[in-house]
């Protein structure tokens, strides 16, 4: 289930440090494949907000440009698509519930 609250009781729910590790493992296959061609693993990242539970992501850097992005899990469900956003845009606190009611 997403996020940590709503599974929360369940023996085999993941938290945001799962997530972030499994999705950093994920991008190191695809580099070590020769399938991650326009991007470099950084490492990963955690934020921590003044009104908002910490929070951790695998960080992507574009070769070309420099942009980083978080490559983030953790907010859908398993098998649903990852957040990729620019991460200092991530790094702010941004989460898709918020940008979906503004």
């Amino acid at each position: 289930m997403a996020g940590n609250l709503l599974g929360f009781s369940l023996p085999d729910q993941m938290d945001y440090i799962d997530e972030s590790t499994n999705t950093g493992t994920y991008l190191t296959m695809l580099a070590e494949t020769d399938l991650l061609k326009h991007h470099m693993i950084m490492d990963r990242s955690t934020r921590f907000g003044l009104f908002s539970l910490p929070h951790a992501s695998a960080v992507i850097r574009e070769t070309g440009t420099d942009r980083r992005f978080a490559v983030d899990s953790w907010f859908h469900d398993n098998g649903q698509a990852y957040v990729i956003i620019d991460f200092r845009l991530w790094k702010s606190g941004w989460n898709p519930a918020a940008a979906n009611n503004e």
